[in-house]
């Protein structure tokens, strides 16, 4: 069975199945930052594929995820680096040891005689989504312009007139009709899929998820003590301000759980 990458999901992409077990094998993508509105990298850095330090590996339904973050890094480290780490990582993981061994099947090249099944896609798929690529805003009347530059300087020779080179003039006109008809085909294709292109770029973008942050001072005191009382609520504030640091200090209470209104 052979093995091929598709994109299932924005932020999942992998190994559709293995060659002998038909087992799925997922590169997750679990934290992501971009640029916004077309701004770029600060100088010096560049996102790059990094392996998850917490858990790069998860198993889940017979399937395989192995967790990257899409971040920022010092231009000088290079994606094949991080990649040659990452598996390094992976193929440690007592998970893979135990029952994902396929993933080390060799598939050697030329270049490199100890690449593996797990190589040649983990490099695929970072190769492929990391990639810049602009938009032309008027691809169709570009190539068409030229077209018309490259008949009039490659195909219509004016200096053999009146020479034995000349060709005859239905010869000029048949010539340059097949070229110009042919030409303007594949244009026409190549400007369909640019203005396609243009459109999902220019498309505005929708709020999926808004929420609203408000501090303390503003809320009413009454509700201090619901507030105090939502777990949830503190494991956010312990995961942003670190809340569970905090230590009595004289008439002032510290961190406990539940949180008390006068914390």
């Amino acid at each position: 069975m052979p093995t091929s990458i598709t994109s299932r999901h924005p932020n999942t992409c992998g190994i559709t199945s293995l060659p002998a077990s038909g087992r799925r094998v997922h590169f997750k993508l679990v934290e992501a930052s971009t640029e916004q509105n077309n701004n770029k990298a600060p100088n010096g850095k560049e996102r790059r594929f990094v392996l998850d330090e917490e858990q790069p590996v998860v198993e889940e339904n017979g399937e395989l995820y192995i967790r990257f973050h899409f971040i920022l890094q010092e231009k000088k480290v290079k994606q094949g680096e991080l990649n040659a780490k990452a598996l390094a990582v992976v193929f440690k993981n007592p998970i893979v040891t135990a029952r994902w061994q396929e993933l080390a099947t060799p598939m050697p090249t030329e270049k490199n005689k100890t690449r593996t099944l797990l190589e040649k896609h983990l490099n695929d798929y970072t190769a492929k989504n990391t990639f810049d690529y602009f938009i032309h805003k008027d691809l169709g009347g570009f190539l068409r312009r030229e077209l018309d530059f490259y008949i009039k300087n490659e195909v219509m020779f004016l200096d053999d007139l009146g020479t034995p080179k000349e060709m005859k003039l239905e010869q000029y006109i048949a010539k340059i009709r097949a070229i110009k008809e042919v030409g303007h085909k594949i244009i026409k294709f190549l400007e369909q899929l640019e203005n396609f292109q243009k459109k999902l770029w220019l498309k505005k973008k929708f709020v999926v998820e808004t929420n609203y942050c408000i501090t303390l001072d503003r809320v009413p005191e009454e509700f201090y003590p619901e507030i105090a009382g939502n777990s949830k609520q503190a494991a956010e504030w312990v995961k942003l301000f670190a809340i569970n640091e905090l230590v009595a200090d004289g008439d002032k209470p510290g961190y406990s759980e539940p949180l008390t209104v006068d914390f």
